[in-house]
């Protein structure tokens, strides 16, 4: 038996494991920057007073995330589609920190911290959304589809599904009461 998901259950599992590793490049990014400074150890307490990072991150990568299509699941499926827009969305949380980072009270935010987390949460979701468009985006995910009706109706139901859904659908062929009409998708 093949493991089919849904579509509605694809976006939710790019959006807990985003979040996931959001999180991780998060608690990543505090533990890095106690390296850099020996009188801050990296401890619960540490990360406890740092605690607002992860929630207002999440918040931030959500938005950004579903306004540039990151859950559109034809940019999932492809590396160089993902790619590319996981690179926007980086650019565009670099561009809203530093507009926030400009307007608040020197030193009151730090640089170091985000820098940290922008690389950890661009590599963790790269990783993580490459090994997706390579994994679920193939034959054992696939839903086959076999079109009733051959005729126009049935060539723009197989355009719909090849413009729409990519290669979450594969395509198998046409059933029709008309032996002169194609059977199989061309």
């Amino acid at each position: 038996m093949k493991l089919q998901l849904q579509l509605s259950e694809r976006r939710v599992l790019l959006i807990i494991v985003d979040l996931a590793m959001v999180t991780l490049a998060v608690l990543l990014a505090l533990w890095l920057w106690t390296l850099r400074d020996p009188f801050r150890p990296f401890s619960r307490d540490f990360v406890l007073s740092q605690a607002h990072w992860f929630p207002s991150l999440t918040a931030l990568w959500l938005l950004l995330a579903s306004v540039n299509d990151f859950y559109d699941l034809k940019v999932a499926d492809n590396f160089l589609s993902s790619a590319f827009t996981l690179l926007r969305i980086t650019a565009f949380m670099f561009l809203v920190y530093f507009l926030i980072y400009f307007f608040s009270p020197r030193n009151s935010l730090p640089r170091l911290f985000i820098l940290f987390y922008a690389v950890l949460s661009f590599i963790l979701l790269g990783l993580w959304r490459s090994g997706y468009a390579l994994l679920l985006g193939r034959l054992p995910f696939q839903r086959r589809v076999i079109i009733v009706g051959a005729g126009a109706a049935g060539q723009t139901i197989a355009q719909t599904i090849r413009e729409n859904l990519g290669p979450d659908y594969e395509l198998v062929g046409y059933i029709d009461d008309d032996p002169a009409k194609p059977v199989f998708d061309t």
